[in-house]
């Protein structure tokens, strides 16, 4: 499956690289697909501009270049085995990427969203 997400690559710097991902998620994790981000104005904002060292030194979460974003909610396109308690069509909030679409760790954070919530209320 093909995918766009935000790559943060240098300071003050942000890209939208495309890329391909299985369309079957491994066990325990789900396939997701966004329906929208929520951008951080600290922890975002400080690895765009740079302030937090981090950055710079390679090796840890958020060096460049880093897979921007924890904040989404979209649909549950397809659960990997153990992950089945997130049917396809579930909605959920993830701290997953500004992305297209990605795999999540079904283990972390997911919480289901009513359909009724606006995305980006929810997310």
């Amino acid at each position: 499956m093909r995918t766009a997400r935000v790559v943060m690559t240098a300071v003050k710097t942000a890209d939208i690289q495309e890329c391909e991902i299985p369309d079957r998620p491994a066990a325990g994790h789900l396939l997701i697909r966004s329906e929208a981000t929520v951008i951080s104005a600290g922890t975002e904002l400080a690895n765009w501009l740079g302030t937090d060292a981090t950055v710079h030194e390679p090796g840890y979460w958020n060096s460049y270049p880093w897979i921007a974003g924890y904040g989404n909610v979209g649909t549950v396109l397809a659960a990997g085995a153990g992950a089945e308690r997130f049917a396809p069509g579930t909605r959920v909030f993830t701290h997953g990427p500004h992305a297209s679409a990605f795999h999540h760790d079904a283990a972390r954070l997911v919480v289901p969203v009513p359909p009724d919530v606006e995305p980006g209320l929810a997310a």
